[in-house]
């Protein structure tokens, strides 16, 4: 009679814990994702401040629009310069919770680095909001600008809002993902600068265009703005994890 030894079973809530638990290079990169995010969302913050013009009770007008199409441009080549530096090359340069969590529904993100990185950019988001009204001092606080707080504009309710939110980074993240199955040959980091500067330029003016939580975050918490805060925090992750989700089950078909 052979005895074949049987090797026991690894408990699930052990396997669960080495999937979810981050290394020190994973710590590390969510500390650069943080960095990272900072900077950007300074960036971001100062366009907005010289950008910004008076409300108009009327709704948007000719000059508003040429600004928030300059200032959306000018974040679109802020995104391609991030995503091309050397820490953006290193830790990804995602910046936004809702990218992060659609990488992992598309399989292109460990599963253990994500709740540092989502913690890192929200962090990063104070972080940057408080410095910006540091270096700005009461221009970045007072109106028009209001810590660069996104609203929307007059008339359009939260459920517009968070339809809209959805469906821009459903697009997105649908644009991502056949991107990444066809990398190298399509340039990354230009496409997104691309897709995020026009989704600004169109919906600034209507919705505030943000299409990040971690954009909205920060300026929120300190101004006391947050009566629409989880509108923009849950609708732009809605749209882009069920994107992902389509989009890795069309991939595994057609393995």
């Amino acid at each position: 009679m052979m005895v074949t030894a049987v090797r026991p079973r690894r408990a699930p809530a052990r396997t669960l814990t080495r999937v979810l638990r981050p290394t020190p290079a994973d710590l590390r990169m969510a500390l650069g994702e943080c960095g990272l995010t900072t900077a950007f969302m300074f960036t971001v913050s100062t366009l907005v401040r010289w950008g910004a013009g008076p409300a108009h009770p009327g709704g948007p007008t000719a000059g508003s629009w040429l600004r928030g199409l300059v200032v959306s441009t000018l974040v679109g080549l802020t995104i391609v310069g991030f995503v091309l530096s050397r820490p953006g090359r290193w830790t990804g340069a995602q910046m936004n919770p809702a990218i992060t969590l659609a990488l992992l529904v598309f399989g292109r993100m460990p599963a253990r680095r994500v709740l540092p990185y989502v913690v890192a950019q929200m962090a990063a988001s104070v972080a940057a909001t408080v410095l910006a009204r540091a270096v700005w001092g009461p221009a970045l606080s007072d109106a028009p600008v209001r810590w660069t707080v996104i609203r929307p504009a007059a008339g359009i309710g939260g459920t517009v809002v968070a339809v809209v939110e959805a469906a821009v980074l459903a697009v997105i993240i649908a644009v991502l993902c056949r991107a990444l199955r066809r990398a190298p040959r399509v340039p990354l980091p230009w496409l997104m600068g691309l897709m995020f500067g026009l989704q600004g330029a169109l919906l600034g003016q209507l919705t505030g265009g943000s299409a990040n939580p971690a954009r909205q975050f920060g300026p929120a918490l300190l101004s006391g703005q947050t009566h629409l805060l989880g509108v923009y925090l849950l609708a732009p992750v809605a749209g882009a994890v069920l994107a992902a989700a389509v989009a890795r089950c069309t991939e595994l078909r057609h393995r």
